[in-house]
């Protein structure tokens, strides 16, 4: 389980900022794009990436987590379209709140019910192009772990 994250939090620069905003002990949840430069905190964070540990670890307990990880999640995965063929992503965590469904609609079906119970109503073609617009912008594309779980 990964710890949850506040925007307060920023770059994990101050360790005072990141406990005095409830920020939790473990794996923190945003991804360090290649390349990021970032001012760190040394002594309060450790980062991992493939090749390299950055950080002073402060306890056995966390030497040990830092080596059962296996180098090769911390690879960037390119998911690139071959040639003409389409490709379809399904996106799935066993982080946050449950959905009660297999497959869910992000914040669910509220704004549809809403539509459907309103005196002015909504056309068929309304309820269809709700039920199917897309709320990326909710999660910014997949890009923000923390806002894809908050939503639903």
């Amino acid at each position: 389980k990964s710890a949850a994250y506040r925007p307060e939090f920023a770059n994990f620069a101050d360790v005072r900022t990141f406990l005095s905003h409830g920020g939790q002990r473990g794996v923190q949840r945003p991804v360090l794009p290649p390349g990021t430069t970032a001012p760190i905190h040394p002594v309060g964070f450790v980062v991992l990436t493939s090749d390299a540990t950055f950080g002073e670890v402060v306890s056995d307990a966390t030497l040990a987590a830092i080596r059962q990880v296996d180098p090769a999640v911390l690879r960037v995965v390119h998911i690139t379209p071959q040639g003409d063929r389409d490709i379809v992503g399904v996106v799935t965590t066993l982080e946050g709140p449950p959905s009660g469904d297999i497959a869910s609609r992000i914040g669910g079906f509220a704004d549809v019910t809403a539509m459907e119970s309103s005196p002015t109503g909504g056309s068929a073609i309304q309820v269809i192009q709700a039920v199917l617009r897309s709320k990326n912008d909710l999660h910014d594309n997949y890009q923000d772990y923390q806002a894809f779980l908050a939503n639903g």
